[in-house]
């Protein structure tokens, strides 16, 4: 009595879980695998259903177990085809989000090459406007005859002459930045070479820049984008590590260019920091360019440890 009532129980509970599913054929907007699982239910509860007529000998046993073999053969590829077309849902889901992956790059790589356009543009604007302007007033004061200027009068007019002198320098500085010319015309490496030099005789800080790359060129957008990310890590350095020692690494390694930055400052807890800092030191900045052009970034970093970065941009031939 016992066997018939569990037999009977899990007969109900088959076919109500095929109920069930045949209710979310709508919400699965009738996804194939989903029907066939479905179906795979329905054959399953008829198969419990047949061995429960088999346990009142309605019918006779040979004929229960042949049709129950049929059944299972019929449940069988049901499932086969159900996983089948599960693992194409997969695939598929996995192509979108790549796509969508694809498409957010170029979006940004968009929006980064009109900011790089804008900043050419107002770099050159202020060599070509305000550069010449400035040596022009430079020259009409150093054409000016200062004997009969009383002492305060020269000391005026020299100091007039030095602010020149360092807002053409400042001018060239900005320019510079803004549109590194190294970088358009010799590449990554030098143009760091250049930034770190300069920053070397500056701030009490070496900068080592280690590359195994020589002088081989990367896709523009390549090559500004990890000059603004790495100048970025840099200026993070120079503002909040207390650092005394930096080391870039730059070398290829399996179809990819691999960036290594280090310093020796104090360090940050980076799930601490970046979430209380607005913008995350930058890092929100670098993570929205490296996204440009499909790099990954690692960031390793503690108290008292400094930081350590590694990015990863993938060459495609």
């Amino acid at each position: 009595m016992l066997v018939r009532v569990l037999l009977f129980v899990s007969i109900g509970l088959q076919f109500l879980a095929a109920l069930l599913a045949i209710s979310m054929f709508r919400r699965t907007k009738y996804n194939i695998s989903w029907i066939l699982f479905t179906i795979a239910f329905i054959i399953m509860a008829l198969m419990l259903l047949f061995d429960a007529v088999a346990h009142e000998k309605l019918w006779s046993p040979i004929e229960i177990n042949l049709l129950n073999k049929w059944l299972g053969i019929i449940t069988a590829i049901l499932l086969l085809a159900g996983v089948i077309f599960i693992r194409k849902i997969f695939d598929f889901l996995d192509r979108i989000e790549r796509l969508r992956k694809e498409n957010e790059s170029r979006v940004l790589n968009a929006i980064i090459r009109t900011e790089e356009k804008e900043r050419k543009q107002f770099a050159k604007d202020m060599h070509d406007g305000l550069g010449p302007l400035l040596s022009s007033i430079k020259m009409s004061l150093s054409s000016i005859n200062d004997e009969n200027f009383s002492q305060q009068d020269k000391r005026i007019f020299e100091n007039s002459k030095l602010m020149i002198d360092e807002s053409i320098r400042s001018l060239k500085e900005i320019s510079n930045h803004l549109s590194p010319h190294i970088l358009t015309n010799f590449g990554l490496v030098r143009a760091l070479q250049n930034y770190a030099g300069k920053l070397n005789s500056l701030h009490s800080i070496k900068i080592d820049i280690n590359s195994t790359i020589g002088g081989y060129r990367y896709n523009y957008n390549i090559e500004v984008v990890i000059y603004r990310v790495i100048t970025e890590l840099i200026t993070n350095t120079l503002k909040h590590a207390g650092a005394s020692q930096i080391t870039i690494s730059i070398y290829n390694e399996e179809q990819a260019l691999i960036v290594e930055y280090q310093d020796n400052g104090k360090g940050f807890d980076p799930d601490e920091t970046l979430n209380k800092l607005q913008g995350g030191m930058g890092y929100d900045n670098i993570n929205t360019r490296l996204k440009s052009i499909m790099a990954q970034m690692e960031l390793k970093s503690d108290h008292g440890e400094g930081v350590y970065v590694k990015i990863v941009v993938p060459m495609y031939e």
